[in-house]
């Protein structure tokens, strides 16, 4: 294996692991996504289960708003 083969190979190694640490990353935003709406629905998360992020989303935005504006 030449130097050029190792600095491709390393390239590849990096870009490995960089895809592999964003994927944990999402999840993990994921997670912390779906505890922000639990408390937003004053469940524990069964109103996400049901309808999906981005309804639960946009309705934990306007309890939120609904909620200031009082």
């Amino acid at each position: 294996m030449n130097t050029l083969d190792h600095i491709s190979a390393s390239q590849k190694v990096r870009a490995d692991k960089a895809e592999e640490d964003a994927k944990k990353w999402a999840v993990y935003y994921k997670n912390k996504l779906k505890n922000v709406l639990a408390v937003a629905h004053r469940d524990g998360g069964q109103y996400t289960e049901i309808h999906g992020i981005e309804k639960s989303t946009e309705d934990a935005i306007q309890k939120i708003a609904d909620a200031i504006v009082r």
